[in-house]
Order: C-alpha cells, then structure tokens, then sequence
C-alpha cells in the first residue's frame, strides 16, 4: 500500500474524530438549552398556580369578601391585614362547645354520648365528647368541652342553636328526691322526713342533679317519707299527717 493511501485515510480519520467532538459539543447545547427551557418552564408554571386558589381542605364557600376585578392585596406575610377572598366551611361535621360546670367535670370523659337536639329543625342528633379542656375558667367555674357531630347529609348549618343532653353516669337503681325537699344551708344540704308522724331534719349527701330531682347518696333509705311543699313553714319536732304525692319517687334511673 502507498504511504500516501496510508495518510489519506490516516487523514479522514482525524476529520471524523473532530466531526464526532462537533457533535458532542452540539448536543451539550442542546441539552444547556433543554435544562433552561425547562427552567423557564417551571418558573412560568409557578406563576400561572398564583392564578389559582387553593382550599386547604374540603368546603362550602359561606361568603365573599371581594367581586370579579377587585384588587386583592396578597398575603404572603403573617403581619398583613390583606382582606380574605372567601370565606370556607368544612361542614362534614360539626363541632358543638358546651361548658360543663364545675361539680359535673369529674364525670366527663373522651367517647361518651351525647344526645344534640337542633329546635330550629326539629331534629335530633347523636354525637361524642371529642375532646375537653381539663381545665376549669377562673370568671365562669366550667370547662371547655366539645362534641364532634357528623353531618353526612348536609341537614346541619353552622350558627343554629343547640340542646345537648350529656349522659354524666347511669345507675340503674339510685334513690333520688324531688328538688323541692332539699334544703341548702351553706356548704350542707337537707331533707325534712316524717317519722313516727313528727318532721325530722336529716343532712344528706347528694350525687348527680338533673332539673327535677337530685341522687342522695347517703342519709336516706328506700320508704322514708320526704316533705316537698310548704317546708318553711314546718319545723323539726311538729306532728304532721303526711298525704302521698305522685311527685315523689324514691327509686329512679338516674340519667342526665
């Protein structure tokens, strides 16, 4: 072979090594360019979200603050008074807050059921003590307690007023008295008794109190007479003839 076939081919191969490093250099453009459309992608894309307005959770939307072409004034910071878009309710449950006073907190726990009567609606619904505060308010003597209630059909509004009935403590048999045999003196409580057909003050010690009667707890027996009506002008000692009433009941099932 010539040696000057040896060069030419020895030639061509120097031009397509460099041909090859022209190539790589062409695509290491390409692809900086890439990296930098995709960039400036991203960086539009950003932009474009702000147009958007994102919920942090499910909702009804309950009122507007601004109308089509109102300038809003962003709030990016924890210090500005930027006036809110819309207002959002979450209304798949319900929270309901209800201040138990302080002689019932001792009965209060995480699960027990309640029973929350809406009047407006005439319905009635069941909910849990979600949560309470353990701690009683100084100006009010309560405790923060909430109810969590589940409103899968929409039927519940946020603002109407509520009843609930907290179940304290159940007895199945709790000897109770009306509240108008009870006698407050201070920190001590009474009852009058008829005994032997002569009144008899008797200190008692009571338990849970719904608006008609009270637990005793100690000081009474199941059969004792009680005297309900016109206790101030009687005193221990005086013969009486006492007359049943339907108002008394002695053994009850005490729920509240």
């Amino acid at each position: 072979m010539a040696q000057q076939e040896v060069d030419d081919a020895h030639g061509k191969d120097l031009a397509a090594e460099s041909q090859v490093e022209a190539d790589k250099s062409s695509q290491e453009t390409a692809q900086s360019q890439l990296e930098l459309a995709r960039a400036k992608r991203q960086h539009d894309q950003v932009l474009f979200d702000y147009a958007k307005i994102t919920a942090p959770f499910s909702g009804v939307v309950t009122e507007r603050y601004a109308n089509f072409g109102t300038l809003m004034q962003a709030g990016t910071s924890s210090r500005t008074q930027a006036m809110p878009l819309v207002r959002l309710s979450e209304d798949g449950t319900f929270r309901l807050v209800i201040p138990v006073p302080e002689s019932y907190v001792r009965y209060i726990h995480v699960g027990d059921p309640v029973a929350v009567r809406i009047p407006s609606l005439n319905e009635n619904y069941p909910g849990k003590v979600a949560r309470f505060s353990v701690d009683v308010r100084e100006d009010t003597r309560t405790m923060h307690t909430e109810v969590d209630i589940p409103n899968s059909g929409g039927h519940l509004i946020a603002g109407l007023y509520a009843e609930a009935t907290i179940t304290l403590e159940h007895k199945a048999s709790a000897l109770a008295v009306p509240l108008q045999a009870v006698s407050h003196h201070g920190s001590s409580t009474s009852v009058y008794v008829v005994n032997g057909n002569r009144i008899e003050e008797r200190p008692v010690n009571l338990g849970i109190q719904n608006e008609n009667e009270a637990e005793v707890v100690s000081g009474l027996k199941d059969g004792d007479t009680v005297i309900v009506s016109d206790r101030a002008s009687l005193k221990p000692g005086q013969e009486v003839r006492p007359q049943a009433v339907e108002l008394m009941q002695y053994k009850a099932s005490k729920e509240e």
